[in-house]
């Protein structure tokens, strides 16, 4: 009987302790060596944000490991671990081994998903931080750039506050995050967002190997194609690229605030914050997709409107590519220029403003130039097709520039000003300080104004020399001979060498008179045919205007279409009475036959 009680409290004090071992495992932050988590117990943060254990998510009885956030309901998961490989049953059983590698083993003691480590540790242990990163490190070692493992490197659907989206450039690690199949099945759906190091650094949607939206550039203050991304008192956003990394990372300014960007099922990105009044997820920023927002939907050379029809414009200067696929509003082709370039004699640049900068992966950056040697810098290489500021911030400064056609630009509010490369008859002034080359007809045009101006005023002043020596000769005469006896006979000889001396000055001055009337004819004729060549530079070849009849002119359904006398003539075959429809008001009425 003694030892049937003996037997008995020992049994009880067994399940006292083992009953209390599994409370600590509910409220520690840490798993170390011998311990386990099994299907049911948690981990949480110390500050007890972040919960780590099993769940099934929606509708689905498999049970994946995740980290969600423990005051949240309905539940909120940012991370799985086993996304693509679910257990069936709640038999699975996460630990730490030796070596610091998290093993997550299924009732067969099969290993379902594992970390890894790139070096050993002597206590290796797993903590739940309380920024919802789970790390291995090494014992009481807290410095990051230590750690042997961690959730942060391995984003899912959700980007939390201080991870990183790009690209490691030393180990190739990449950051990125992909979103579920659907909100019952966490594996990973063909959605991507992740950020293209190539050229200069942009940020890309993909699904599957396929650009399905671009968000740009980073300029210093958020991504040209998203501009919303403005100094808020909410967030911060950082990017940083260098030699050894690539990546974008935002921090919530009030850490008690709830924050993360989710890439749903659908592709959406979008950023999220929880309100405890409400219970709610609030949407600060969704990025939903329109016409525009499809990769490179109107080809080279050419901007996206979504609140134009149709959505595609050719930049000033060029054309459609494909004319016959532009009118049934396939854009892909893109378009071509009307004109082409003459590096050799001089081109020139025209502004798109407030758009989305086109597509960088052919780029290069000059960080420490202005606007303007950025301009000189361009037009001093033939292969680059346009520039743009590097950095906003502070008025500017850096240079981005392209050396490839441009591709997926979109007009859009808040957006950039991009300067595009063109013919110097399709240039127009941009305000910046810099020009652009000189021809050689403007150099010698130069010339000649320099050479007139100085041959003017040379002769000016040489004109002024004369009359001022010559009166000064006439009172020398006539202070040294006023002493001499026969004064008659001086005075005689002075006034005819007087009349000879203003016959001479007569002759100079017309000649000087001559020479500098005919270097300012000179200069006012080069003036005005510089002037002269200002005003036609928007005819053509033939004298018709440039944007006649051209795309660009003609404004949707609200302008007329206006035509050259030629091409009337041509029109009515020279007004043939056959073509003659009757007469009005103003005259008669032929019916017009053009062809575009």
């Amino acid at each position: 009987m003694r030892e049937s009680i003996k037997y008995f409290r020992f049994l009880i004090l067994y399940c006292f302790l083992f009953s209390s071992a599994r409370i600590a495992n509910t409220t520690q932050d840490t798993i170390t060596l011998g311990q386990s988590i099994r299907d049911g117990e948690t981990v949480v943060s110390a500050d007890q944000c972040y919960e780590l254990g099993f769940f099934s998510p929606g509708t689905s009885k498999s049970r994946y490991l995740g980290i969600w956030y423990k005051k949240v309901a309905p539940k909120t998961t940012v991370w799985v671990a086993n996304r693509d490989t679910p257990i069936s049953d709640p038999s699975g059983i996460l630990n730490i081994n030796a070596r610091g590698i998290l093993v997550l083993l299924n009732s067969t003691n099969n290993i379902v998903w594992s970390s890894n480590a790139s070096r050993s540790a002597q206590n290796p242990v797993a903590v739940l931080l309380g920024s919802g990163n789970l790390v291995v490190k090494d014992g009481n070692d807290n410095n990051p750039g230590d750690f042997l493992w961690q959730s942060f490197d391995h984003p899912g659907d959700t980007i939390l506050p201080g991870m990183k989206l790009g690209k490691n450039l030393v180990t190739g690690l990449e950051w990125f995050y992909t979103s579920w199949k659907s909100t019952d099945d966490p594996s990973e759906s063909d959605f991507t967002m992740l950020i293209d190091p190539r050229g200069y650094p942009q940020l890309f949607l993909k699904m599957g190997p396929v650009i399905v939206y671009r968000a740009g550039s980073w300029n210093g203050v958020q991504w040209t194609g998203s501009p919303q991304l403005k100094p808020n008192p909410l967030y911060t956003y950082s990017f940083v690229s260098n030699e050894k990394e690539v990546f974008y990372t935002y921090d919530a300014r009030n850490s008690s605030v709830l924050s993360r960007v989710a890439l749903s099922p659908s592709g959406v990105a979008q950023r999220l914050t929880w309100m405890d009044e409400t219970h709610t997820w609030v949407g600060y920023y969704a990025k939903v997709r329109d016409e525009c927002s499809n990769y490179s939907i109107c080809g080279a050379y050419a901007s996206c409107n979504i609140n134009n029809f149709p959505v595609c414009t050719c930049f000033k200067g060029f054309a459609p590519k494909a004319q016959q696929q532009w009118s049934i509003y396939n854009w892909s082709a893109g378009c071509i220029r009307k004109t082409p370039l003459d590096c050799q004699h001089g081109d020139g640049f025209m502004k798109r403003e407030a758009v989305k900068l086109p597509d960088t992966s052919h780029s290069r950056t000059e960080k420490y130039i202005s606007l303007a040697e950025c301009k000189k810098f361009c037009l001093s290489n033939c292969s680059c097709t346009a520039y743009a500021t590097l950095d906003i911030r502070e008025g500017g400064s850096g240079c981005l520039l392209w050396f490839t056609d441009l591709f997926d630009i979109t007009d859009i509010e808040g957006g950039q000003d991009l300067y595009v490369r063109v013919a110097a008859s399709e240039a127009e002034p941009d305000g910046i300080e810099s020009e652009r080359q000189p021809s050689r007809k403007k150099q010698f045009a130069t010339t000649i104004v320099i050479v007139t101006s100085i041959i003017s005023s040379i002769g000016v002043l040489v004109m002024v020399w004369i009359i001022y020596m010559w009166r000064k000769k006439l009172r020398n005469e006539v202070e040294g001979r006023c002493g001499l006896d026969n004064v008659d006979r001086t005075r005689q000889r002075i006034a005819r060498r007087r009349q000879l001396n203003e016959k001479k000055l007569v002759i100079i001055i017309i000649v000087t008179c001559v020479i500098s009337a005919m270097g300012l004819l000179v200069l006012g004729w080069i003036i005005f045919m510089w002037r002269r060549k200002v005003r036609n530079q928007g005819k053509t070849e033939n004298g018709q205007d440039r944007y006649v009849n051209t795309e660009e002119t003609r404004k949707e359904d609200n302008e007329l279409l206006i035509y050259d006398l030629n091409t009337i003539v041509n029109a009515t075959d020279n007004f043939a009475d056959k073509n003659k429809l009757g007469e009005g008001g103003f005259g008669s009425v032929y019916k017009f036959l053009f062809r575009v």
